[in-house]
Parts: C-alpha cells; structure tokens; sequence
C-alpha cells in the first residue's frame, strides 16, 4: 500500500513518539519564552517611559556609538548653552550587588538634579554632592530591611542611607540613588555618565510640540559630536531605554 507524504510523515511521528513528545514539548516551551519575553518587554518599555512623564524629561542624549555609550560629564555645560535647553541632569547608573541576595539599579545624579521633582522623600532627606550617602526606594528598603540612618556597604565602601523615597514608577522604587561622583568611582567610570536627562523651554508659540521635540534634538546632535539625542516618548527612543 503507498502513503501519501502526509500519511508516511504521521506514520514515522507515531512511530517516535517519545521524540515526537519532547519535540513538541520543545516548541512549546520557546513560544512561552517568547510570549514572556515579549511581554517583559513591553513592561519594561512602560516602566522607562512612566520614568520620564514623571521626571520631566523631553529628550535623553546617549552616545552614538552603542558598544562605548559612555559621555563626558563636561558636555552637560555645552548642552546647556543651547536655546532651548531649560535644565540638563547628567546620568550615572550601575546595576550593583548591595548584598549578597540582593542586586539593584544605583542611579548617579547631581545633587541640584531636577529629577528630584519625581521623588516623594517617606523619611530623611536628600543626599550631599559627592558623600556617601544613597537614598533607597521604598521597595529596595524594604527587600534590604534598611531604614533612614542604617549604613550599607556598597562594592567596599560604607554608605550612609540617608532617606527613603516613593517614586513616579516601579524603576524607582526598586532602585538607589546616590551622588553621580561616589558612583562614577564605585564603576571606575570617573568623569563619565550614560547619558544627558534635558528640560526643554516651554514650546514656542505656533510650533506644534513634536516638531519642537525633533528640532531641539536636532540642535544638539549638531552642536555635540557623536551623540544621539532623542525625545523621551518617542518609539526610537525605546531603543535607548532598551541598552539599560
């Protein structure tokens, strides 16, 4: 009797059945890792960009070249300069083991950093420019059982938990937040930042707010060597939310 193609390929699948399950088990298991990846993703997308609504970021600045992203903090006063520039915020971050259970995102900035705005202090008070002092989301307080006034040692040196805050988004919360040169010294990255957080002038008069996004973007690609400049709810700039 002649098979079809049809039927000689579930003849040989039935033959092979335990190579036929695990098969299929394997198919399986990548669409559920993709649907999970998938919709990590696209969490991890909406908690960056709930990030920057709370902060008050129009544009983030981030290296052109993807494989050293790192920028010079100096460029902060170059970028400053410009027209539209309201306020510039330099960004160190760090994914750091603060014990041995528990890793968290260490965020850098400047003591006078508008992204202050964002946070609700629950107790303490805001860090001094260039001590050790950190502040700690509520939920990463909570996972290190820390509390205004504890110490915690930090890649060898002892910093001093100075408040606790409730941030605008999840990426907050669970996260610390130091003076930017304790950091940049802790990651060996003296003088470097990921990134330039800006503030832009209110919106001219009679210039829609997306063309106003683009052209101050442009302005400081072409005043800032080898930097991608782009506005923070932008799909593009998902691309840089990606490389945390």
């Amino acid at each position: 009797m002649q098979l079809s193609m049809t039927g000689f390929a579930w003849k040989n699948l039935w033959r092979r059945r335990l190579r036929t399950l695990l098969t299929l088990f394997g198919i399986i298991m990548g669409i559920g890792a993709f649907v999970t990846l998938v919709g990590f993703s696209r969490a991890f997308e909406d908690a960056w960009l709930s990030f920057y609504r709370s902060t008050g970021t129009d544009i983030s600045v981030v290296g052109a070249n993807f494989i050293n992203s790192s920028l010079d903090e100096a460029l902060a006063d170059r970028i400053r300069a410009l027209p539209d520039v309201a306020q510039v915020a330099p960004l160190a971050f760090n994914l750091v083991d603060l014990t041995p259970d528990v890793s968290a995102l260490v965020y850098g900035w400047r003591a006078n950093s508008y992204e202050f705005d964002s946070l609700t202090l629950l107790s303490g008070r805001r860090f001094r420019a260039g001590q050790n002092e950190v502040l700690l989301g509520l939920l990463l307080a909570d996972a290190l059982k820390k509390k205004t006034g504890d110490t915690l040692f930090i890649e060898g040196t002892t910093f001093t938990v100075v408040g606790v805050f409730r941030g605008g988004s999840a990426l907050e919360d669970g996260a610390a937040v130091m003076s930017i040169g304790p950091l940049e010294s802790l990651s060996n990255e003296d003088g470097k930042v990921f990134a330039f957080h800006i503030r832009l002038r209110p919106t001219p008069a009679g210039e829609l707010r997306d063309v106003y996004l683009k052209r101050a973007a442009a302005e400081i690609e072409a005043a800032v060597p080898r930097v991608r400049a782009e506005p923070a709810f932008e799909d593009g700039f998902l691309l840089i939310a990606g490389r945390v």
